[in-house]
């Protein structure tokens, strides 16, 4: 417990950053050696706390988490909203008058981030079964 040193932290958190397995949403590792030293910090907060080390001897606090990066997450623009806001508006209109036979509805239920979307696209009166849906037109 008492052996590693900040130094020696540091090189693995680069160690972390440099080898992680990267995914479309990837970050450069910083969210890896963020974790590393998170759950080293815990670690040496255990083994302090149960009296194996001093606080000055905790190496791991003296080490700097990576910065976060600003979110690449954005709110869908108004003009994109409006638009579909309006093929919703217009879909549903088209699903209650009846379509083409072989238009088959969207039913099921939605989850997640498309569950609040819609949500906020349909009136809140709408309740009745068979309201809201919208027919896809064949591909």
């Amino acid at each position: 417990m008492d052996e590693p040193d900040p130094s020696d932290i540091k090189r693995l958190a680069e160690h972390v950053k440099t080898h992680v397995v990267a995914r479309r949403n990837a970050r450069g590792g910083r969210s890896a050696a963020e974790h590393l030293i998170a759950a080293l910090r815990c670690l040496y907060n255990h083994a302090v706390a149960d009296g194996h080390l001093t606080e000055a001897d905790n190496p791991a606090r003296k080490v700097a988490k990576p910065r976060r990066l600003p979110s690449t997450r954005r709110a869908v623009p108004d003009t994109r909203l409006a638009e579909i806001k309006q093929i919703a508006a217009t879909a549903s209109v088209v699903a209650s008058l009846g379509a083409a036979p072989s238009r088959q509805p969207v039913t099921g239920s939605v989850s997640g981030p498309a569950q609040r979307r819609v949500a906020g696209l349909q009136p809140r009166s709408s309740t009745a079964p068979g309201r809201g849906q919208i027919r896809l037109p064949d591909l």
